[in-house]
């Protein structure tokens, strides 16, 4: 992906095998300067990668570059990918990049994940530091996948999940959510 679509403004990073980056300055408002691609420059101190958005791109096979992503910048919380045509396989590399990640949001919303999909994801969320996760319009039924997505709340609880636009019922999907003891949040 050569370059983003309505990212907050910053400096556009070198190619990170097939995903840019904007980094900002951090909060001190130092000018920031170009950097390599490489882990080490990407985690220095003086910058602050706090929040991405790459909604609307299409990030079909982008898996293992946003898992690269999400291991080297771990001041990254927010990673935005609605409407990104991720597939099964990219939401496994998204799913194992998890755990050694800073992420406590994580919107997936429109990319018809499907049960596979959240199955995926649900593994990863055991042993993330999560708090908010995006499930809207994904095509999400009920049955194994919400069991997985339980199971791995139960294991690890964390506050915020989306549901909305699936399909579930109003009634399963609030039923679901008191199972897990969250309440849903009122954003999209």
């Amino acid at each position: 992906i050569a370059e983003l679509s309505n990212a907050a403004s910053g400096i556009l990073l070198p190619d990170l095998g097939g995903v840019s980056a904007v980094a900002f300055a951090d909060a001190m408002g130092s000018a920031a300067a170009p950097l390599s691609a490489t882990p080490s420059k990407l985690s220095q101190p003086q910058f602050a990668l706090k929040t991405l958005n790459l909604s609307d791109n299409r990030l079909t096979g982008a898996g293992r570059s946003i898992a690269v992503l999400l291991r080297t910048v771990p001041s990254l919380q927010v990673l935005q990918l609605e409407g990104c045509e991720l597939q099964t396989e990219d939401v496994q590399q998204l799913s194992r990049a998890l755990p050694r990640s800073g992420l406590v949001r994580l919107d997936l919303a429109e990319n018809a994940l499907r049960a596979k999909g959240v199955m995926a994801i649900s593994n990863g969320l055991r042993l993330s530091n999560l708090q908010d996760l995006g499930l809207e319009r994904n095509e999400i039924g009920f049955g194994e996948a919400l069991s997985e997505l339980k199971n791995a709340h139960d294991k690890r609880p964390f506050p915020g999940l989306r549901l909305d636009g699936n399909r579930l019922s109003a009634a399963q999907q609030a039923n679901f959510l008191r199972s897990l003891g969250s309440a849903p949040t009122d954003r999209k």
